[in-house]
């Protein structure tokens, strides 16, 4: 379920779109201070920062 999300995202965003949201989530991840280890949560602020990006890019993620 969440690989399609992935698959799209990687589809439909240009790559300097991919980077910006790397880039964002890693800070988020590190600001926060979230355990490496603690997959679940890095891809759930990964997830949400896609997200933020397709909808301020007018990007249809549906």
């Amino acid at each position: 379920h969440s690989m399609s999300f992935y698959c799209k995202a990687c589809t439909r965003m240009p790559i300097n779109l991919i980077n910006q949201a790397i880039k964002e989530a890693k800070k988020k991840i590190v600001s926060e201070k979230i355990d490496n280890s603690d997959m679940k949560l890095k891809a759930k602020i990964f997830k949400s920062t896609i997200k933020d990006i397709t909808v301020k890019s007018n990007i249809n993620m549906d």
